[in-house]
């Protein structure tokens, strides 16, 4: 009687449709994922999320992530494969969420540098703790810059929406106009 392979649950997700569709960090992450179940003499399962900001605090919005913790809590997720650890989430709500049942259902993460997580673990749950909080914080820092870019743009006359304002038309405005 053979011993069924374990499998490598691969989640590939970017932020933004644009990266998805010209993007090459889906095929980066999937493959550096493949990379490592070889390695690791697993069987993989892709789960592609596609272009999903994590920002979002409502877990209802990734719905293969949502998929995917399904698998865990009823046992077929043991071991989880994440380029980076915020291709989970970036907010403190779904964060919470998401490590809880990792934690709960003793599934192991890795990461792209082959870095293996047990959240039983009180070091790896420590570790885990903070790379959270700091993509939260980086999260926070580019958010907040992409704000204040978009309001410089304002203030110095750019319509910085991709609509036209009905009753207006764009004209391209050439030097010395």
């Amino acid at each position: 009687m053979s011993k069924k392979k374990q499998i490598l649950h691969i989640y590939t997700r970017v932020s933004s449709q644009q990266q998805q569709e010209k993007g090459f960090s889906l095929v980066n992450q999937r493959d550096k994922g493949i990379e490592l179940s070889k390695k690791l003499k697993m069987d993989y399962k892709l789960w592609n999320e596609g272009g999903k900001s994590s920002f979002s605090e409502e877990l209802e919005d990734r719905e293969v992530l949502c998929s995917l913790l399904d698998e865990m809590r009823d046992g077929s997720v043991k071991h989880l494969f994440v380029y980076d650890i915020d291709r989970l989430s970036r907010n403190k709500s779904s964060w919470y969420l998401i490590l809880r049942d990792l934690e709960k259902y003793e599934v192991s993460i890795y990461t792209q540098s082959g870095q293996k997580f047990d959240l039983n673990n009180e070091q790896d749950e420590l570790i885990m703790g903070i790379m959270s909080s700091i993509t939260q914080w980086d999260n926070k820092q580019r958010l907040r810059r992409f704000k204040q870019s978009k309001i410089k743009k304002f203030l110095d006359g750019y319509y910085v929406h991709g609509t036209d304002v009905y009753g207006y038309e764009r004209k391209k405005v050439g030097k010395g106009t």
